[in-house]
């Protein structure tokens, strides 16, 4: 759910989607928006939801009685910087290792991590005809050339897959 949450959220970080509250979480009309600032970049996000990320949220809304949405972090025990970023770590590295378990059941010749999600988002949004410049903004990243180097990766492996079908 957090991967799939991340990848229908823009590719939104791990760090970000831990601290998210209810009141990142809105409703406009019949539609579900989300409205954060990004971490490393202190970039303000504000968004429709798509509805599977909508799904997920509503799951977790009505599981968590904490004022976080996901369950990593609880208001009573997490309230100082160091011990919000130890947990945040400690959980980033619990759920990479359950998504390589998924990723090995599953047989999937990835190294699937919460990072994947995000360059997921980059790259089927340049498979759609998004340009560079979107793709920068959607992803919060500070200039284009960071966003291609995302999107060199890609187009090496697609690269590589067209000479595989020679």
């Amino acid at each position: 759910n957090f991967f799939l949450f991340s990848y229908y959220c823009a590719g939104i970080n791990f760090i970000d989607y831990c601290k998210l509250t209810h009141g990142n979480f809105f409703e406009i009309g019949n539609t579900m928006h989300i409205s954060y600032q990004r971490s490393k970049t202190k970039k303000n996000f504000a968004f429709i939801l798509h509805p599977k990320a909508v799904e997920i949220f509503l799951k977790y809304k009505s599981d968590n009685k904490s004022n976080y949405v996901f369950p990593f972090l609880d208001n009573n025990r997490h309230q100082t910087v160091s011990t919000i970023k130890n947990r945040i770590d400690k959980c980033k590295r619990k759920v990479n290792k359950d998504l390589k378990e998924i990723a090995l059941l599953s047989q999937i010749d990835v190294n699937l991590t919460t990072y994947v999600a995000r360059h997921t988002t980059a790259t089927e949004l340049k498979r759609t005809g998004s340009s560079t410049s979107l793709i920068s903004e959607v992803l919060g990243h500070s200039t284009e050339k960071v966003t291609q180097t995302y999107l060199d990766s890609f187009e090496n492996t697609q690269i590589s897959d067209a000479m595989n079908n020679l």
